[in-house]
C-alpha cells in the first residue's frame, strides 16, 4: 500500500493492523510505503508480516511520529515475528520496538527513546542497522541483540539479557550495559565487510516522480566512512552505488506467477522486485547475471512446490543482492505417515537457498560474492498449506566465497496452528557454508533436527553474532552427539564472536559446539531455561583434522541458568600437525582486493557430530 501525507493514513495502517496484529501464520502479507512527506502526528501500530518503509532516499524525507510493536495476548514479545521498519525518522519522545527474531529495524533515524520490550513481557531478538539514536536505549528484558553501524546520543537502561554484540556502534556505554552479568555485551570496533540492505525509494522531481531501487555499495573495516550506513542517514547519494530505475531495469513479479515466468521476466534485466505474497514457484528462481538485486517487501513467501530450491544463485553471479524473503519448505517426499528421520533425511528436499553449486572445481570469479540482508526461512506444518509435513536437507547452502549474511534466521517451528504437526517435519541444518571468505553478521538459526545446526566447511568464515535454541522436541538431537554450531576439523581459519546457545527443558548434548583447535572464539554462552546448566556436559569439543582427537572446555562463570567461556585456550594442545594449506589457497583475504581467494585442494571434511546445543 502506497501512501502519502493526504491520504486517510491512520484508517490504513489501523487496518492492516486489526489483520495482521494475532495473524502468526496468516497468508496475508503488506508492505506499507510512505511516500516522502511528514506524518508526525501518526504512529504506526505493527503485527506479522508487516513492513513499514518510508521510500525517500533517506530517512530524513520522510518523518512519521513512529512505530509500535506490543506485546502479543500472553503478555510477552517472544512471538513477535516477521514484522520490519526501515527509512524512516520517528519523531515521538517515545518508541517501542517489542519483537524477536525476524523483525529488523534499518536506516532510522529515532529523536526520542527506543524501548525493545514492552511493560517487562518477556522479548527474545533482534536486530539493528544504521541507526541514528538521540534518547534513551532501553534493552528492557531483551535476551540477546545485535546492533551494527549506528550512534547513540543517549543513556542505556540493560536491565537484563545474556548476549549483546555491537558492531561499529558510536556513543554505546558499555560499562553500564556489562554492570551485574558477565560477558553480557560484546564489542567489535568495525563490521570488517558490509553493504548496506538495497531499498526502494521514490524520487521526486518538481510534479515528476519515478521510482528505483538504490543499492549501496560493499565497504570494509579500513574504508574512509566510520559507520558505512549512516552515510545513507546523513546523505542523500554520495555513497549509493547504482540506481535501478524501476519501469527500465526491474521486473517486478506477482503472487501467481510460475517460476519459468519470474525467470523469464528478469532475463536482461538488472534486479527483481518481489512485493507481499506467497509465491508457490513450480521451480527455483534462477540468479545468473553478477551484480544482481532481489529485493522483497512485506515478507514475500517463497514456497518450491518441487523438489528444487526456492533461490538459487550461479557460481558466475558475483556481487549478487538478496534481500528481504521469506522462504519456505516445500512438501516432504517421503509418505505423509510415520516415517523414521532416516527416510525423511533421504526424501529431503534440497536447501531453500542454494548460493552457488556444489562442484566448485574452478576458481571463483572476479568479483565473487554477495550480500543476503533480511532473509528468513522456515520449516514447519501451517494451516494455511494444508498442515502437511515439509522438509529441507538445509534451510541455506552457501558454496560461493565471499558471501556476507546480514540478518537471518533460519527457523524449524517448535510451534505451529497444526497441533505441533512441525515435530514430524524434517531440517537436516539451518546453515551450510562452504564457501571460503563468507561472514555473517546477525545469524539465528534455531531447533534443526537432522544435524549441526550450523555447519561451517569453508575457511576464513566470520560470525558476528548467534543465537541458537536447540530442537528441545528432538529427544535424538543430544544422543546424536550434533551442535548447535559446527566448524569443521579441517577448517584453518574461522572467527566466531558472541555465539548464543540455549536450551529449553530437559535435553542433554555434549557441546554446544564442535570446532577446529584453530578457532577463534570470543564469548561463548550457553543458557538453560528450565533446567540445569549441566544439561551442556561442555561448553565446546575440538577435534582434530584425519581422526587426531579430540578436546573438550568445561562451561565457565555460571550462575543458575547462564555460562559464559570468554575464550578457548588451544594453543596448549597436543594434537596432530595441522595439514598446510596448498600452495596460494585460502590466505588471508584482503579487505581491499576484489577477486577473493579461490578455493582450491580437497572439498572440506563434513562436521559430522561431535558437540550439540544452539540458543
Amino acid at each position: 500500500k502506497v501512501l502519502r501525507p493526504t491520504d486517510d493514513v491512520r484508517g490504513v495502517v489501523d487496518e492492516v493492523y486489526r489483520s495482521q496484529q494475532a495473524g502468526e501464520f496468516s497468508a496475508k502479507r503488506f508492505a506499507l510505503l510512505f511516500t516522502p512527506g511528514d506524518y508526525s502526528g501518526v504512529t504506526v501500530p505493527v503485527g506479522y508480516y508487516t513492513s513499514v518503509i518510508g521510500v525517500g532516499r533517506t530517512p530524513s524525507e520522510v518523518r512519521i511520529g513512529g512505530v509500535a510493536s506490543r506485546n502479543a495476548a500472553d503478555g510477552h514479545a517472544t512471538s513477535n515475528f516477521w514484522r520490519s521498519v526501515e527509512g524512516l525518522t520517528m519523531t515521538s519522545p517515545d518508541v517501542t520496538w517489542a519483537v524477536s527474531q525476524a523483525s529488523p529495524m534499518r536506516r532510522v533515524v529515532i529523536d526520542g527513546s527506543l524501548h525493545l520490550s514492552d511493560h517487562g513481557g518477556w522479548s527474545s531478538g533482534g536486530f539493528i542497522a544504521d541507526m541514528v539514536l538521540r534518547g534513551m536505549l532501553d534493552m528492557g528484558t531483551q535476551q540477546q541483540w545485535f546492533f551494527r553501524n549506528s550512534r547513540l546520543h543517549g543513556r542505556m537502561n540493560c536491565p537484563a539479557g545474556w548476549n549483546y554484540v555491537f558492531a561499529g556502534v558510536e556513543g554505546l556505554d558499555a560499562p553500564r550495559c556489562r554492570a551485574g552479568t558477565p560477558k553480557k555485551v560484546l564489542v567489535v570496533p568495525a563490521a570488517p565487510r558490509i553493504a548496506e540492505k538495497p531499498f526502494l525509494a521514490q524520487d521526486v522531481a518538481g510534479n515528476e516522480s519515478s521510482w528505483a531501487i538504490y543499492v549501496p555499495p560493499l565497504l570494509f573495516s579500513t574504508d574512509s566512512l566510520p559507520l558505512a550506513g549512516l552515510g545513507f542517514v546523513a546523505k542523500a547519494s554520495a555513497e549509493l552505488q547504482r540506481r535501478l530505475d524501476l519501469s527500465r531495469d526491474v521486473f517486478v513479479a506477482r503472487p501467481g506467477m510460475s517460476a519459468d515466468q519470474i525467470n523469464d521476466g528478469i532475463r536482461g534485466k538488472a534486479g527483481l522486485l518481489v512485493p507481499p505474497g506467497i509465491y508457490y514457484l513450480d521451480g527455483p528462481i534462477r540468479i545468473a547475471s553478477p551484480d544482481f538485486v532481489v529485493l522483497g517487501i512485506g515478507y514475500p513467501t517463497l514456497v518450491p512446490k518441487t523438489t528444487t530450491p526456492a533461490l538459487m544463485v550461479d557460481d558466475a553471479a558475483g556481487g549478487v543482492r538478496v534481500a528481504g524473503l521469506l522462504l519456505e519448505a516445500a512438501d516432504d517426499r517421503a509418505e505423509q505417515g510415520d516415517v523414521s528421520r532416516e527416510r525423511q533425511r533421504e526424501q529431503a528436499a534440497p536447501p531453500l537457498l542454494l548460493w552457488g553449486g556444489r562442484r566448485r572445481e574452478k576458481a571463483a570469479p572476479a568479483g565473487a560474492g554477495g550480500v543476503a540482508s533480511d532473509l528468513f526461512a522456515r520449516v514447519g506444518a501451517f494451516s494455511y498449506r494444508g498442515c502437511k509435513r515439509t522438509s529441507a536437507e538445509s534451510m541455506v547452502e552457501i558454496n560461493s566465497d565471499g558471501v556476507t549474511i546480514d540478518n537471518a534466521w533460519l527457523w524449524h517451528a517448535d510451534h505451529d496452528d497444526c497441533g505441533r504437526s512441525s515435530d514430524r517435519c524434517f531440517s537436516g541444518h539451518g546453515l551450510v557454508v562452504n564457501g571460503d571468505n563468507v561472514t555473517s553478521y546477525g545469524l539465528s538459526a534455531e531447533h534443526a533436527v537432522g544435524g549441526d545446526i550450523v555447519q561451517w566447511n569453508g575457511e576464513h568464515g566470520e560470525t558476528y553474532f548467534y543465537q541458537c535454541e536447540l530442537p528441545y522436541h528432538e529427544a535424538a538431537f543430544g544422543a546424536s552427539g550434533y551442535a548447535g554450531y559446527a566448524v569443521s576439523p579441517s577448517v584453518r581459519f574461522h572467527t566466531a564472536k558472541g555465539l548464543g546457545i540455549y536450551i529449553i527443558g530437559e535435553m542433554q548434548v555434549k557441546a554446544a559446539m564442535s570446532a577446529s583447535p584453530l578457532l577463534d572464539l570470543e564469548n561463548l554462552v550457553t543458557v538453560v531455561i528450565g533446567g540445569h546448566t549441566e544439561q551442556f556436559q561442555h561448553a565446546a569439543c575440538v577435534r582434530w583434522h584425519g581422526g587426531g582427537g579430540e578436546h573438550c572446555f568445561a562451561q565457565e562463570h555460571c550462575d543458575p541458568m547462564r555460562c559464559v567461556v570468554a575464550a578457548l585456550d588451544t594453543a596448549s594442545l597436543q594434537g596432530p600437525p595441522v595439514p598446510p594449506l596448498p600452495l596460494g589457497a585460502n590466505a588471508p583475504p584482503s579487505r581491499k582486493q576484489v577477486a577473493l581467494p579461490p578455493a582450491l585442494g580437497p572439498a572440506p571434511e563434513a562436521s559430522g557430530g561431535g558437540a550439540v546445543p544452539k540458543p
